[in-house]
């Protein structure tokens, strides 16, 4: 199914004249015709079926089906990812997104490779956003992410105000299955390809930040998160153990 983004004020049932990105993105990437089902969502959890009307030079009129709610369960999952470098922060951020986080927020850890010049932080969260946004029509979701930074580890303590809050560090105990099912907001907090520094996974556990490893193995910088995310997900189903 195609799947466009309209702004949430616009998503109603009955007629919509669609312009500018996504209908360049239904009509000449995705070379939609008239006749044809589209999905839309808002970002905001709601959901309709469509179908294309009309088709000219500046937009493309649909019919609207009557709009539902899509808002997905579950506990409020936020990432906090350590700048990393080319495809691999890319790579991170579609497939967070795919699994199922909620927030994504970027900051800056001691070892991270990627050092942004004073006043392109913004540019960063606006690319980032843009790819977010790309991920969640792609992977079929309703709800599109926020994506905050760049933040500092000083930010990063004063601003999470989850109720669990946990480190991923290989070197840890690995996390519980049971830790995860009751939590209604959680922070999962990852490091940069050369790991957290020392001071740093002091100062995150003072602040009440508790460490928990995924795997045997090391995960890379752009997988930690991911699977971290994913695992959460997983152990929130009622058919996943708890203990």
């Amino acid at each position: 199914m195609i799947r466009a983004r309209v702004p949430a004020a616009l998503l109603r049932a009955g007629g919509l004249r669609l312009v500018g990105p996504e209908h360049h993105y239904l009509t000449r990437v995705r070379r939609a015709r008239v006749g044809e089902s589209v999905e839309l969502f808002d970002g905001e959890g709601g959901c309709a079926s469509a179908v294309i009307s009309g088709i000219d030079g500046e937009g493309c009129d649909l019919v609207v089906a009557e709009v539902q709610s899509a808002r997905r369960a579950g506990a409020l999952i936020t990432a906090l990812v350590p700048l990393l470098k080319g495809e691999r922060m890319d790579q991170c951020v579609e497939k967070l997104v795919e699994v199922g986080c909620d927030r994504l927020v970027l900051w800056q850890a001691a070892r991270s490779v990627v050092r942004l010049s004073p006043g392109k932080d913004v540019a960063r969260v606006e690319r980032i956003s843009a790819q977010v946004a790309a991920a969640v029509r792609q992977s079929g979701q309703a709800v599109l992410p926020r994506v905050e930074g760049i933040w500092s580890l000083a930010e990063v303590i004063e601003r999470c105000a989850e109720p669990v809050r946990i480190v991923l560090d290989p070197a840890a105990q690995p996390l519980a299955p049971g830790l995860c099912a009751p939590a209604q907001a959680v922070a999962l907090l990852s490091g940069p390809e050369g790991g957290l520094a020392p001071s740093e996974l002091e100062t995150l556990v003072a602040a009440g930040f508790s460490l928990a490893s995924l795997t045997d193995t090391v995960l890379r910088a752009e997988t930690a998160p991911v699977v971290a995310v994913a695992l959460w997900r997983w152990a929130e189903r009622p058919s996943a153990p708890t203990g």
